[in-house]
């Protein structure tokens, strides 16, 4: 009996409505936070089924716990035996923040702990800000004593990846785009010298790296509605990496895959950044460098998959990636990705899955849904860390719950492995 590989979603997150600023909830609802406490979503329930499901979801993302087990359910029905959960500090994005004091030590502690309720159900990524007070101590802290195996980049929320000059004006110091700041931030130099240390702390654990890579997304919240993106944009740019990547020896996930490039408002930067994405993988794919790229579509397809009228768009933005998949090089650097739970509110995660495998054959989806997500996660040997281990049996043996071992994971000597 061949040994069963383990289904990956490399793009998910856990977002507890109670501890989300305010502004950033009605992004990731689509709705103000006030509307669930009003007799409106029962009422609209009543006549559409995109509200009936708006009204069943909101129930289940009021805390952490029920979250992870709304998750859970969703995976299990889809038949998805782990996904990545990417973390975001979301305060930075917030232009009503007054200080970096959204509950974020909560946040993380139960991004840990719902991981050790489902044993190698999550592996979570912690969302790293430079621009956050002590978040050099918080990095070390969540790899010694915690279960994070990644690091979730957001540049988008308003900071420049890259570790130069360019990165903060030379005269003030200041590393913003545009003329909000959270008080109490650090300054350019030390925002700075916090990127530095952040890549040459994944290049020494070997710890992947997830950014953010779209015309789209939670910047949103950060300017002005009335001004220009390009400032942000310039900062979610996909070539802000390549030198990183290449010097530190970095596994680097872009997400989104440069955005939507059958959404007309994202098309034209969107194919842009898609082809850069690309020409970067054959690039690192030739280094002797370790670093290497990979990148995800989450979010691509969610918006046809209950649409009849839109199959053909659906049909031709599968068949893509059948050909991407095909590709020598590009074909082992594409993953699989949702962006549950901004899926949910317009189909399941067995809906979008089920799309790729009623059309890709069982080798591609073998690349797609599993050996290309272990490679990015854990290297080549695709072992599982030692912290994210240890923490798991610890919390097990404190809560006095049983440590699972699941068969998509091979263990050896003590050590663990993604089949």
């Amino acid at each position: 009996m061949a040994e069963k590989k383990g289904i990956g979603n490399v793009h998910a997150h856990h977002l507890d409505l109670r501890v989300l600023p305010e502004n950033i909830t009605k992004q990731q609802s689509g709705a103000p936070e006030w509307v669930d406490d009003t007799f409106l979503p029962d009422f609209l329930a009543m006549f559409s089924d995109y509200f009936k499901r708006f009204k069943e979801v909101m129930k289940k993302r009021k805390k952490f716990s029920d979250v992870a087990k709304f998750h859970i359910e969703d995976m299990d029905e889809a038949d998805i035996d782990y996904s990545v959960v990417l973390h975001i500090d979301f305060e930075g994005a917030d232009p009503k923040a007054k200080d970096w004091n959204y509950q974020y030590e909560y946040v993380i502690d139960w991004v840990s702990r719902v991981c050790a309720v489902y044993p190698f159900r999550f592996f979570p990524f912690f969302g790293f800000d430079p621009r956050r007070p002590h978040i050099l101590d918080m990095l070390e802290t969540n790899f010694k004593d915690r279960c994070f195996v990644g690091i979730k980049l957001y540049p988008a929320t308003g900071f420049d990846p890259q570790p130069g000059k360019r990165s903060y004006s030379q005269e003030n110091g200041d590393y913003y785009p545009h003329k909000y700041k959270v008080h109490g931030s650090l300054r350019g130099p030390e925002i700075l010298e916090n990127l530095k240390q952040m890549y040459a702390f994944a290049e020494k654990h070997n710890v992947p790296i997830m950014t953010h890579c779209a015309p789209s997304g939670t910047y949103r919240a950060t300017v002005r509605s009335k001004e220009k993106y390009k400032n942000i944009w310039r900062y979610t740019n996909p070539m802000n990496f390549q030198h990183i990547a290449k010097k530190y020896g970095l596994r680097i996930g872009f997400a989104h895959m440069g955005g939507r490039i059958d959404k007309e408002s994202d098309k034209k930067m969107a194919v842009v950044w898609r082809n850069h994405i690309f020409k970067l993988i054959e690039l690192a794919d030739e280094w002797t460098s370790k670093g290497r790229f990979f990148t995800d579509a989450s979010y691509d397809i969610i918006h046809l998959i209950n649409d009849p009228g839109k199959k053909v768009r659906l049909d031709a933005n599968i068949k893509r990636f059948e050909d991407y998949l095909k590709n020598e090089v590009i074909g082992k650097y594409i993953l699989f990705g949702s962006d549950w739970p901004l899926n949910i509110y317009k189909c399941s995660e067995k809906q979008y899955i089920d799309e790729y495998r009623k059309r890709l054959n069982k080798e591609l989806q073998r690349k797609y849904f599993s050996d290309n997500i272990a490679r990015f996660l854990f290297g080549e040997s695709k072992k599982i860390p030692p912290n994210y281990v240890d923490f798991i049996q610890k919390e097990c043996a404190r809560e006095n719950r049983p440590f699972i071992v699941p068969e998509w994971i091979k263990e050896e000597n003590g050590e663990y492995f993604l089949r």
